[in-house]
């Protein structure tokens, strides 16, 4: 029963894990802030992103529309607008997304790294005297069992049985409740390192859930790729062969001719699409030749008959 005695009842002896536990989450104070500064930093930077591409968006807007417009580009216009609306969705995807970073992390975190550094310093406080009363007592109750321990072995010295035997019931009844100490003892500490473990990874936990909901919209904004993808086949297709036009355009410009002059238009013979073709082809080529060449290859109108009927 002796090795009750041997063990070196102190406070640090009972403390050490928890203290080491406790510092521990102290030391990562430090980091929690620097987590939050750079998350204001980022934030800060994620907002004139968000501005410079929108206002990207709008001029990309304006051009989508121009093309619209067009005579020959609709299509590719509406092919663009349809990005555009892409982008704008993407822009407010991105809102959401510093939104929630903000109100989801930086400012509930922001707050509790406070509650936590109470939280730690009031459970170090109310373990420190635990620990100390605990120790008190245990070194009463071991100080009263080795004095009835000497007392027994004198006793024994004397021959003195009966004396021997009431000493050593007492000695035996005093060694269990300085056990019982130890052992209460020992099942606080193991509870106040419990609490520790736990209030500690309460905050990496709560990081951990703070940030699913920030990465929610992150998988939001990613979620619509397959409408992208429909988005820049169309505009591939369309764009592919710029010079190969819708046929609409391509019947606006077989079908076009000179307003009316105020006279009667003698009509050449209806060209065959092969001769458009290569009219389209001279016209391109005598374009470059200037405004003089183009203005001689224009045949002079008919003289209007004394007897034609006026138009």
């Amino acid at each position: 029963m002796s090795e009750v005695y041997d063990k070196d009842v102190s406070a640090s002896a009972i403390g050490d894990t928890f203290g080491r536990i406790v510092e521990h989450m102290k030391t990562s104070f430090p980091l929690w802030e620097e987590f939050l500064s750079r998350g204001v930093r980022l934030q800060k930077q994620y907002e004139q992103t968000i501005t410079a591409f929108s206002s990207f968006v709008e001029g990309f807007a304006k051009i989508s529309e121009h093309a619209v417009r067009s005579k020959g580009s609709f299509e590719v216009g509406a092919s663009l607008t349809n990005l555009v609306t892409w982008q704008r969705g993407l822009e407010q995807k991105m809102r959401d997304s510093v939104m929630s970073l903000y109100s989801n992390v930086l400012v509930p975190l922001n707050v509790k790294v406070e509650d936590w550094k109470k939280t730690t310093t009031q459970l170090k406080r109310e373990h420190d005297r635990e620990v100390q009363k605990a120790v008190e007592d245990i070194k009463e109750s071991g100080k009263m069992t080795m004095k009835t321990q000497l007392s027994v072995k004198k006793a024994e010295k004397k021959d003195n049985t009966f004396k021997a035997n009431e000493k050593r019931k007492r000695y035996e009844r005093l060694y269990q409740e300085t056990n019982n100490l130890i052992q209460l003892a020992e099942s606080r500490e193991r509870m106040y390192i419990s609490r520790a473990i736990v209030e500690e990874r309460l905050w990496f936990c709560g990081l951990a859930n703070a940030f699913k909901l920030v990465m929610d919209v992150h998988v939001n904004m990613m979620g619509d790729v397959e409408g992208l993808q429909k988005i820049l086949t169309n505009m591939e297709s369309l764009s592919a062969k710029p010079n190969i036009l819708a046929d609409t355009v391509q019947q606006f410009i077989d079908q076009w001719s000179i307003p009316s002059l105020g006279f009667s238009k003698q009509h050449s013979p209806l060209l065959s699409n092969r001769d458009i073709g290569e009219s389209r082809i001279s016209l391109a080529s005598n374009s470059s030749q200037g405004s003089t060449c183009t203005s001689s290859s224009i045949s002079a109108p008919p003289p209007l008959s004394a007897a034609a009927p006026p138009p």
